[in-house]
């Protein structure tokens, strides 16, 4: 729950543009009303104090469009910021803390030591370097079990069972304007999460320019579908294009809880993304995974597995959570920055 006041307390002191316009979680069908019940205990095991449980109507009254729900969720603190903003402002922090950015650079190999460290071999846009390091963190998304097999010298099991077997492709589409009006929501719709892990549903999210749009839908993708080079593999296995014909599919999904989209509008393709999965189809998803020292068995070695959605809103915490692991600081005092530069972040 610590994430997104983190963020929204960063994003106002740097200037990141955001807005916090609320989110409501629908049940469509009576049936639906269970699992709603459970997502709201949930929620207030993890600390969300301001969840509020809706009737319909209270639903509908705050979002006329809405077919005939039978009860809602309303997070009123749910907000949508501008993601490429927040890594500039990141990125700004970091560099003037004495980190460099080193992009189009990748870690090839190395050998992770018992006394803690790594020595990496990374092929540079200048050329092939060797670098020790007093502290590793992998965080890279997509490439984090590939990376992490790259290594010699962590402990069996480091990497989950699940992770790099599975990818979730999710594509976004949007209403073409000649064909219908924008839709009449002032706060991101969701339905309940699918039921086997693969996703959120399709929903209606927003964008600090007054835009909307529909996604993620969830197409698997085997292992393989991300290549050495990182870049995504052929069409049928994870094409990072968004999936036009999947467009009856987005219709009959946003129909269920706005029924009033026109039959005359038209769906068109907007952007897509892949994520990556600790589970697979039909199975419960799994939390993210930190794999402290303890995991990776090598002191100052952290790896960041199944980091998706929301990991940008949890990003904050999730750093601080392997900067502790890394430097071996149970209270966290190294957020003065002093002790981060002793471990050698």
């Amino acid at each position: 729950m610590a994430g997104a006041p983190a963020l929204y307390a960063y994003a106002a002191a740097r200037g990141v543009p955001f807005a916090m316009p609320g989110k409501l979680v629908v049940a469509v069908a009576e049936r639906e009303v269970g699992a709603l019940a459970a997502l709201a205990r949930t929620a207030r095991a993890a600390g969300v104090a301001t969840l509020a449980r809706l009737a319909p109507e209270e639903a509908r009254a705050l979002e006329p469009g809405l077919g005939p729900v039978a009860g809602a969720l309303h997070s009123p603190t749910t907000g949508i910021i501008d993601a490429h903003a927040l890594m500039a402002a990141l990125l700004a922090d970091a560099e003037r803390a004495g980190a460099v950015f080193s992009p189009r650079s990748s870690v090839v190999g190395g050998v992770v030591g018992r006394a803690g460290g790594a020595v990496l071999d990374v092929d540079l846009p200048e050329g092939p370097a060797r670098l020790v390091a007093k502290a590793v963190i992998l965080a890279a998304g997509l490439g984090t079990p590939r990376l992490a097999r790259r290594l010699s010298g962590l402990a069996a099991g480091a990497v989950p069972p699940g992770a790099g077997q599975w990818l979730a492709k999710g594509s976004y589409f949007k209403l073409d304007p000649s064909t219908s009006p924008r839709p009449p929501f002032t706060r991101l719709i969701y339905p309940l999460p699918l039921a086997g892990g693969g996703g959120l549903g399709v929903h209606l999210t927003l964008d600090l320019g007054g835009g909307a749009r529909f996604g993620p839908d969830v197409e698997w993708c085997a292992v393989g579908g991300v290549g050495e080079d990182g870049i995504l593999g052929p069409p049928g296995t994870a094409d990072p294009a968004p999936s036009a014909a999947r467009a009856a599919s987005f219709a009959a999904s946003i129909r269920q809880w706005w029924p009033g989209l026109p039959a005359t509008a038209r769906l068109v393709p907007d952007y897509a993304g892949v994520r990556p999965k600790l589970t697979g189809p039909g199975e419960d998803s799994a939390d993210f995974v930190v794999a402290g020292p303890k995991a990776t068995g090598v002191p100052g070695v952290v790896a960041l597995f199944g980091i998706e959605s929301p990991g940008l809103t949890a990003s904050l915490m999730l750093g601080e959570a392997a900067a502790s692991e890394a430097c071996g600081d149970d209270d966290q005092g190294w957020r003065d920055g002093r002790q981060l530069l002793d471990c050698g972040l």
